[in-house]
């Protein structure tokens, strides 16, 4: 995965992803698992200190959420797989040293909750992913570590670096090495909130 440019602050966070097998908008509660079609496990990165800076700016979070490879996750999991998603292990370690160490028990707030609650306001069609959220441990890498991260025993590797490389074993299918290397657009400071800055929005990629 890459770093954006200015960001000295990388942090990881593990969770599980929701993929939705059915369109639906104003869904209740007692209905929306009949939406979810199955499940990923996704690595939300984010530039903290970008993030902070767009905080105090009162500026959206997408630069710091939205970067090329911020959001690998892994081959699509069939929702049978994991047949109680309110009770998945998920954990990542840095350089073999565990982070993160969670149960889906804990989320503050559940999947029907959180699909009910977003399509009350945004259609969620067929393809769309929803995080979940990440256990406690969330912390910093750096260049040359490696990020190795689990669904239960569903694992997927990620070196931080310049370029991309995805192991997937045990159900999230066969070995796959994916690389790619994209020139990201000098960000500047914007001394005035009132003014346009000139960042530019990337969309997340490396989808693997």
């Amino acid at each position: 995965m890459e770093l954006p440019p200015g960001c000295e602050q990388l942090h990881h966070e593990v969770e599980l992803g929701v993929v939705i097998g059915k369109t639906g908008v104003a869904i209740s509660e007692s209905n929306a698992m009949d939406h979810v079609g199955g499940y990923a496990l996704a690595l939300d990165m984010t530039a903290r200190d970008i993030q902070s800076v767009a905080k105090k700016l009162g500026y959206p979070w997408t630069f710091a959420k939205g970067f090329d490879t911020a959001l690998p996750i892994s081959k699509f999991i069939p929702k049978a797989e994991i047949p109680k998603p309110d009770n998945v292990h998920l954990w990542l370690k840095v350089d073999g040293k565990l982070k993160q160490d969670g149960n889906t028990r804990d989320l503050i707030f559940k999947i029907p909750y959180l699909i009910s609650y977003i399509s009350q306001t945004m259609t969620l069609e067929k393809g769309d992913l929803i995080l979940t959220g990440t256990p406690e441990g969330v912390s910093a890498v750096k260049p040359g570590q490696t990020i190795v991260c689990g669904l239960g025993d569903q694992i997927v590797i990620y070196p931080v670096d310049s370029v991309i490389h995805a192991l997937n074993n045990r159900g999230l299918g066969g070995e796959r090495h994916c690389e790619r290397k994209v020139p990201y657009p000098r960000t500047q400071p914007v001394s005035d909130p009132g003014k346009r800055s000139n960042l530019n929005c990337s969309t997340p990629s490396s989808t693997i």
